[in-house]
This record gives C-alpha cells, structure tokens and sequence, in this order.
C-alpha cells in the first residue's frame, strides 16, 4: 500500500530546504565580505610598509625619497668621469643638499662611469642626487622627462650641462640664492649667470656696451646653466617632442618666441665657464653660430624627405617642426640687451648723495 505523504507535511520540507538554501547563501556572502576585508588589510599594510621603506630610504637614490626642498637641480647629461667632478663641485658649494634636490641623467656606460666612481659614489650616497644611468638616451631626451608632475612641488628648477665649472667664490662667482632673489625683485622667470665660452659670446657683447657686472634683460638664453620659475619650466616643455631628435639649439631660439610673456634675464655679475669637454676630458668642436642658424634653416629643406622617410607622419611632430623652422629667423634679434641693473660707479654714487 502506498504511504500517502500528508500535503501540510511537504510544503514544510520545501520550506525547510528554501530556509536552508537562503541561510547557505547568506553564510558564503559574509565569508567572501570577510575574504575580501582581509585582503584589503594586507593590500594596505603592504602599502604602509612599502611607503615607509621608500620614505625612510638612506641611500637617497628614489625619486620619492623623502624630502622639503623647494628647488630641484638637473644635471643633464653624463658622458664620462671626467665632467662629474664638475658636477660634484656645483652641487657640493652652489646646490647644497638641504636646500635643493638632485637629479643627474647620465647615458655613458658603465664600462666609461663605473658604479664605483669616486665621485658618482659621493653625489649618490653623500650629496643625495638621483643619478639614473641610461644609455642610448641623450639631452633633448632626458628634458622630456622633467614632467610638470616631477617638478609640481618646485618653485624653481635649475639645469645645468654637465661640463659647466661653476665658481663659488671670487668677484664673478654664481651665486643661486643671489639668482633668486633677483628674479622675484625683478620678476624674472628665467636667469643664467654669463657664460664663458658660449657660443654667442654674449659675455663679450655686454662688456663691448658697458654693461659688464649688469643684470640685462635679453630675448635668447643658450643653454648652459639656466634656472627656471615652475611656470617657466611647464612653458618650455611644451615644446618639447620626441621626434626632433637630440639637438637642442633650436629649443634655445624658439623659448621666446613660444613664450613671449616670460621675462629672461642674464647676469653678467656672475660667470659661469663652459669647459667644452667630451666624455673623455678632450675638448670638442663646437659648431659656431652661423652653423647653427644654418642648421635650422635646413630642417625646412627636409621636411618633404623626412615626411617621405615616414618620420613626420604624426600631426604633432609636423607642428614642432614648423615651429623650429620659424625660429630660424629669431637669431637676428637674440643680442638684444637690455639692463635692468647696474653696479653703481663711483661718480653715480657721488651724485646720488649730492
């Protein structure tokens, strides 16, 4: 005889069974909530622990290392021992470490700078530049690597070739603070000291018009050693791309003419000497200023081969070429000289007094 399961009897095992499944359900949703908070526990204790290894990191090689200064120097670039010393110096008198951050690019091979250099090691572990060695990789190159989010928490950047001595002491020594202060006085976005061995011999030109000792105003800055408001690095970076190569004398003619509201000053007070050295401590040849402007001029000319070749094929790199080609013209203007400041002579301070 068939046992006959009363109806009241299996709505409730139904019940039971749905009670059970919701009850399992809910069980494995709040161990998975769990799971999941302790991994959010681990993830931020790991976080913790690393932010902590980087803050607190001795060697000072991060570029998150711990730091308060409002001022960044940039060494650009490294090819050979021998241009380190230079370096070590600036940084060591000029840039001292507790007022300015340091960053040296350096693209010579470990075979040239061993790790092991006497003065690499200082500028590393004493001096607490940032030193990332990169072959291959040169100056124009590195520039675009000074991001306005790198130098953001800066109100001044300082770039300086790798082969400038800058004195510290003596009658025309460089003086950084002096810089600055000059350049909030006088509203001044960018200022360089004069420079001995420039191509444009602009130290020269100054002297030949009496303004030897004088702070000028000018339209051109070639690029030796330049100090720069946030504002005015973020400008010049603008400019830069990555299809124009490793030449950088045009981004010296075109600064003014892309910026035209910044205000460059040289002062001649102070001097700088560009030691024109290789890699090796062997003088180079540098080309002269008519070789330059010949330069630019020829980037027009092969424009149509180069599209050809397929390198300007990206819209942005044909705009920067084009404007590398109209600052050509702006060398006819670049001796312009203009004194905001002069010591005062002997009979001047007389007068005044009278």
């Amino acid at each position: 005889m068939a046992r006959i399961i009363p109806s009241s009897l299996s709505e409730n095992d139904n019940s039971s069974d749905v009670n059970h499944s919701i009850v399992t359900s809910v069980m494995t949703s709040i161990s998975k909530k769990g799971m999941i908070k302790k991994a959010l526990i681990l993830v931020t204790l790991f976080q913790f622990v690393f932010v902590s290894v980087v803050w607190n990191n001795p060697s000072g090689r991060m570029l998150l290392a711990r730091s308060t200064a409002d001022k960044l120097v940039v060494y650009n670039a490294v090819r050979g021992p021998h241009n380190l010393a230079f370096i070590h110096h600036s940084r060591h008198t000029s840039f001292p470490k507790d007022q300015w951050d340091c960053l040296v690019y350096m693209y010579a091979k470990e075979d040239e700078v061993p790790d092991d250099d006497e003065h690499l090691r200082s500028l590393r572990d004493k001096l607490g530049c940032t030193v990332p060695r990169t072959p291959g990789v040169q100056w124009v190159t590195f520039l675009q690597f000074i991001t306005p989010t790198l130098v953001a928490n800066y109100d001044y950047i300082a770039l300086i070739l790798d082969d400038v001595m800058i004195p510290n002491k003596g009658e025309y020594a460089v003086d950084p603070k002096r810089m600055i202060e000059n350049m909030e006085n006088h509203n001044i976005q960018v200022m360089t000291p004069g420079i001995v061995g420039d191509t444009h011999r602009f130290v020269q030109t100054a002297e030949e018009r009496g303004l030897d000792k004088c702070l000028v105003e000018v339209n051109y800055i070639e690029t030796y050693l330049q100090l720069y408001s946030r504002d005015a690095w973020e400008c010049y970076y603008k400019m830069l791309h990555y299809t124009t190569g490793n030449k950088n004398w045009f981004y010296d003619f075109c600064y003014k003419p892309q910026c035209p509201d910044l205000k460059l000053a040289q002062d001649f007070g102070m001097l700088a000497y560009h030691m024109n050295m290789d890699g090796q401590g062997i003088e180079e040849e540098r080309p002269n200023e008519e070789q330059i402007i010949a330069s630019a001029a020829s980037v027009d000319t092969n424009t149509d081969e180069s599209i050809e070749n397929g390198f300007l094929l990206n819209p942005d790199a044909v705009k920067i070429r084009q404007m590398l080609t109209q600052c050509r013209d702006s060398g006819s203007d670049i001796r312009e000289l203009k004194a905001i400041s002069c010591p005062h002579s002997t009979n001047q301070a007389e007068s005044e007094k009278e």
